[in-house]
């Protein structure tokens, strides 16, 4: 029997994608886990500026595993990087005889104060969080490689979200003992089960978003801004050869939602709705009324709706810029990728879907079948395997008494 490892969570705030990770570690016997939090941000009703809305989710983010908010010091006339300062943290990782720490971020100065204090108490650091954007200039390359080499060596354990992700921590002399599978997910189980309560009730939920006879669904779900594209969507939507025999259903809320909806009213187009934000315990419900899910956005680090919808049995349409992309869509199999912007490309492949009989089935089947493995019990597992790897220096830690 494993002996059981204290480990520290390091995270800004609660987020609903997250949470059920800290929960299926806090159920496992070898792990008792804590998660140290810079704001409650998430527990309570916030203004989500992308939403452009009060956000409250409708899920417990506070339930199943142990938790603290610390006293939040931030330093605004500094920048975004200084809106999380927590000085507490030094003390929390001295007294609290923490086996490990897990940092899901680097960027801001409540990550950097987790990071000096673990190294200098002697705790092992396992980190994992999203691949960064590549930079714009080849000076700004240059001192990011230097600055993050030096940092990776820091860390006795990196968590790759993505495959890709192997090179690129490669790509700044991490080995590969020191890399561990932990996959970019939502819980699948959750969506599943979301699935069977909405699937017996198909045609009323497709009544409820303006669709009253069984053509196909596209679903997009996001926040309606710029870096979404949405516009994009719509433009290809009306390119559609088969737009006459299908439906579009645009969820979600922002900056740019009264702008699309004003273009489908110049361009009089039918067949489009735009439901609104769609909680998280009503998401479920787009996704069952769907044959097809798409985001073209301009970027994303890796874009978890994409995995929600594939625990629906959609097929994805999404750009190359979309992280998840290049694990979670294979080209003709469950979906397809097209060139971001390229919206005579977006329609075509669109048209593939759902303007030829039994394809967005096919297609769906093997996103249900390929998400299996993008789950929260393949992420638990690969957090339990660095544990393992690094608990030596955590024990040593106490041993020696390092303050």
């Amino acid at each position: 029997m494993r002996d059981v490892r204290r480990l520290a969570v390091i995270a800004t705030h609660p987020i609903q994608y997250q949470v059920p990770l800290w929960r299926a570690l806090a159920a496992r016997p070898s792990v008792d886990v804590e998660v140290i939090y810079a704001s409650r941000q998430g527990l309570e009703p916030y203004f989500d500026d992308g939403f452009g809305r009060e956000v409250a989710w409708d899920v417990p983010l506070g339930e199943g595993y142990d938790w603290r908010v610390l006293d939040n010091r931030p330093i605004r006339s500094l920048g975004w990087r200084f809106a999380y300062r927590c000085p507490d943290v030094r003390g929390v990782l001295d007294r609290d005889r923490f086996d490990a720490v897990l940092l899901v971020g680097k960027e801001n100065w409540f990550y950097q104060q987790a990071i000096a204090r673990a190294h200098r108490a002697g705790i092992p650091v396992l980190y994992r969080a999203d691949t960064p954007p590549p930079k714009a200039t080849r000076l700004e390359s240059a001192v990011a490689h230097v600055q993050r080499s030096r940092l990776f060596a820091r860390f006795a354990a990196c968590l790759c979200i993505s495959r890709s992700q192997y090179a690129f921590y490669r790509s700044y002399g991490v080995p590969d003992a020191r890399l561990h599978w932990a996959p970019c997910c939502v819980d699948n189980e959750h969506f599943r089960r979301a699935a069977v309560h909405y699937g017996g009730k198909r045609d009323t939920i497709r009544l409820r978003f303006g669709v009253g006879d069984d053509r196909p669904v596209i679903a997009f779900a996001a926040k309606f801004v710029a870096n979404k594209r949405p516009l994009d969507l719509l433009r290809a939507f009306e390119a559609m050869p088969s737009r006459d025999r299908s439906a579009l259903v645009m969820a979600g809320s922002g900056p740019m939602l009264e702008q699309c909806r004003d273009w489908v009213r110049r361009r009089g187009l039918a067949n489009v709705s735009f439901p609104g934000f769609l909680n998280q315990g009503e998401i479920g419900a787009l996704y069952a009324a769907a044959d097809c899910f798409v985001l073209p956005s301009a970027h994303e680090t890796w874009g978890l709706v994409v995995n929600e919808a594939m625990n629906f049995a959609l097929p994805i349409v999404t750009t190359d810029r979309v992280g998840a992309a290049e694990d979670l869509v294979c080209e003709g199999d469950n979906g397809f990728r097209y060139d971001v912007g390229d919206v005579e490309a977006l329609a075509a492949r669109l048209d593939a879907i759902v303007g030829s009989d039994g394809v967005a089935a096919r297609m769906g089947a093997r996103s249900l079948a390929r998400i299996q493995d993008y789950s929260i019990e393949r992420t638990v597992e690969g957090v339990e395997a660095a544990l393992d790897a690094v608990v030596g220096a955590g024990r040593h830690r106490e041993r020696e008494g390092v303050s």
